[in-house]
């Protein structure tokens, strides 16, 4: 039976050794609960291959740490092993700038390369390849809110500014009037 779209490594159906993807399978992971140095919501989603390392250490490192007593290593199961780990790593980044400088264009690289070097550190330690595209998309539900109520603020402003406008000149209209009249 051919290797479903989300597997890794199967193990063969006769018990010896393992069938392993030659592709790399894409992995996703979210985080919606991080918090920024100036105490805002950061939603974080990461995106990335990974494909099973071949060589035969890598193999057994693979079957013992991620396999297990499963017939199949699929996508899931590493989105899983690899959360703790990612999850932190992005918590401290997160905390170290505030969320206006994390949504500017740019700012994401110091995050992707803190969750590189994490899911490097743990796919090493269970014979799989981190791979890239690297994806990292940000967004912040609080700041959001914030730049919305600015914005309402503000054209309540400009709104309350055009009534007084409108106002003044209906008043300097009746004066001018009046003094006609008399």
């Amino acid at each position: 039976m051919p290797m479903l779209e989300n597997e890794l490594a199967r193990r063969q159906t006769n018990g010896n050794g393992l069938e392993l993807r030659p592709q790399p399978v894409r992995v996703q992971w979210v985080w919606d609960d991080l918090i920024t140095a100036d105490s805002n919501d950061l939603k974080c989603t990461f995106t990335c291959s990974v494909r099973a390392l071949s060589d035969a250490p890598e193999r057994r490192m693979l079957e013992e740490v991620l396999l297990g007593p499963r017939t199949a290593l699929r996508a899931e199961h590493v989105v899983t092993h690899f959360s703790p780990t990612l999850r932190a790593a992005a918590a401290d980044q997160a905390r170290t700038k505030g969320v206006a400088a994390w949504l500017e264009p740019g700012a994401k690289d110091q995050l992707v390369a803190a969750l590189k070097k994490a899911a490097g550190q743990v796919a090493f330690s269970c014979g799989l390849e981190v791979l890239p595209p690297f994806q990292l998309e940000v967004e912040s539900r609080s700041y959001a809110q914030e730049q919305s109520r600015q914005m309402q603020r503000r054209l309540a402003e400009q709104q309350a500014a055009g009534q007084v406008e409108h106002f003044t000149r209906a008043a300097e209209l009746l004066k001018k009037f009046q003094e006609i009249r008399q």
